[in-house]
């Protein structure tokens, strides 16, 4: 009897053990996928905080923007207060043209009678030249 409980016992060893290496070899294949898990949480860290850069880039360009922005409406103003204020000089320009106009017509008067007067005198002196 003491060969069959030998017999036993070494059997029963023998499962316990191959249930301890089926056992380890499950828990080497866990400590492996908690590895990969934790190699793809450090990638998701990465790609987050490469995401909070950009968003911290962004931020920063949109208060260049903001403050551009500000600037350009800062200086339209100042040019639209410098054409209210040269506005009155503007509305003159249609008076002075017409001006400047009816001086050229009095030129144009004046060179067409001064012409006549010079020829007229030529075909009157003509016969004492």
């Amino acid at each position: 009897m003491s060969t069959i409980i030998d017999n036993d016992l070494k059997e029963l060893k023998d499962l316990i053990n191959n249930r301890l290496d089926q056992v380890e070899h499950k828990i080497n294949q866990v400590e492996h996928k908690v590895v990969q898990v934790e190699h793809k949480i450090d990638q998701v860290e990465q790609k987050v905080d490469q995401v909070e850069q950009k968003v911290d880039n962004l931020d920063i360009r949109l208060t260049n923007l903001e403050a551009n922005y500000n600037n350009i409406d800062k200086n339209i103003i100042k040019i639209e207060t410098k054409l209210e204020v040269l506005k009155p000089v503007f509305d003159k320009i249609p008076d002075l043209s017409e001006k400047v106009g009816e001086l050229k017509n009095w030129k144009q008067i004046s060179i067409v009678l001064l012409t006549g007067l010079i020829t007229s005198l030529f075909w009157i002196f003509r016969d004492k030249i």
